[in-house]
């Protein structure tokens, strides 16, 4: 049997992964989600996959390592090595759009970049703002 501590399960896996990946040893960043964000965060994602190739990576390190980007401001290769591979972690992002529309949410704003800037055909980037579509006769 592994060791049990808050942060993590048995045998260092994350508490809030039904598939049990083990969490990255990594250096802390300002940006991390905190345990009580993350019980909020996690219940709110997709559960994996029933068949094919088990996750690869934990989730929370994911949204982490997207976090970290939002909040300083960095290009994706300058991600720190020591969060999965830039490639995957944007992988993740882009798929969140696709996640939201399959949970019908709605698109309520769109921006360019964290400033807010419009977006546009010529933007390299974007921002989505998703809600829970209003509950009522017309949502039924």
């Amino acid at each position: 049997m592994g060791v049990h501590s808050p942060r993590k399960g048995l045998n260092g896996c994350s508490a809030g992964d039904s598939q049990g990946v083990p969490r990255r040893h990594r250096h802390r960043y300002p940006s991390d989600l905190t345990d009580a964000q993350w019980a909020l965060i996690a219940p709110l994602l997709p559960p994996a996959a029933a068949i094919g190739r088990r996750e690869k990576h934990d989730r929370r390190d994911l949204v982490d390592a997207i976090l970290y980007v939002a909040r300083n401001g960095c290009a994706w290769r300058a991600l720190p090595s020591d969060y999965q591979p830039w490639q995957t972690v944007y992988y993740y992002l882009a798929e969140c759009d696709l996640m939201a529309q399959l949970a019908g949410l709605e698109l309520e704003h769109r921006f360019a970049d964290w400033d807010g800037s419009p977006f546009t055909a010529d933007s390299e980037g974007h921002i989505s703002a998703w809600r829970k579509p209003p509950a009522g006769p017309e949502s039924a």
